[in-house]
């Protein structure tokens, strides 16, 4: 029987990060517009935002609570391990978005008290950085995390069985996430979706104008996300196979 603080600081880092972050990424790039809520009539759908804040500080403190934990039971950080740096890493990745985030600029636009200018509204150059870090570190945390995981059920000689329902999670995450990416209209740009198709992000053109209140703009990330979801399914599937051959050789 394991130990009860080494099956809490599982529990925290799987809820974390299988659970809690991956439903909040989902929701950042999936739910900015939503199906009753009448675009482009009603625009700055504000529900996403806060629902994926919430999600993501949570997951992030869980996370770190799981390493304190294991660091005041272990006494020390074993950098030897893989389990240990690939943790760190993704620990230190999730304090980043949360860091970066705060510092994502100003807002700008017709809703903004403050004035029009803004690093969203303009798209400054601090924006488009922003937007493509913040983006491709929380992915690559979600792999770090899953990297640890698995080499974490190593560690405690966990049954082989726990590890294939490890990996159905992921799998869950990348199939909605391919899902989703195939309902054309919920792959819109947070630009798009707080001031409409009727100021088209600098980079970004619109493939086909709503034709009337009713119809939901295409952008370009649609095909991007539907091959990134396909890539992520593509990557499990060949970490499955090639966990059951390492398994059958031990």
């Amino acid at each position: 029987m394991l130990p009860e603080w080494i099956l809490l600081h599982a529990g925290l880092m799987l809820t974390a990060w299988v659970l809690v972050l991956p439903a909040g990424i989902l929701i950042a790039r999936f739910f900015k517009v939503t199906a009753r809520q009448g675009y482009p009539r009603v625009l700055d759908n504000r529900l996403w935002f806060k629902a994926h804040v919430v999600m993501q500080y949570a997951g992030v403190i869980c996370t770190t609570l799981g390493l304190a934990l294991a660091w005041f039971h272990t006494g020390r950080l074993n950098l030897s391990m893989p389990h240990t740096l690939l943790g760190l890493g993704a620990v230190a990745l999730g304090w980043l978005q949360i860091i970066w985030g705060v510092r994502r600029g100003s807002k700008g636009g017709p809703t903004d008290p403050a004035g029009m200018r803004g690093d969203h509204y303009d798209m400054t150059p601090h924006r488009w950085v922003f937007e493509w870090i913040h983006r491709g570190g929380g992915y690559l945390a979600l792999l770090l995390a899953l990297g640890a995981a698995w080499s974490g059920l190593r560690l405690v000689n966990a049954p082989g069985w726990i590890g294939w329902i490890l990996l159905l999670f992921p799998l869950l995450f990348a199939t909605a996430f391919w899902l989703l990416s195939r309902q054309r209209w919920r792959v819109t740009s947070s630009y798009t979706a707080i001031w409409g198709p009727a100021h088209p992000q600098p980079g970004i053109r619109l493939l086909v104008p709503p034709a009337h209140h009713d119809q939901r703009p295409e952008v370009m990330g649609r095909h991007t996300s539907s091959r990134l979801g396909l890539i992520l399914i593509c990557v499990l599937l060949l970490l499955a196979v090639w966990r059951s051959r390492t398994a059958a050789s031990h």
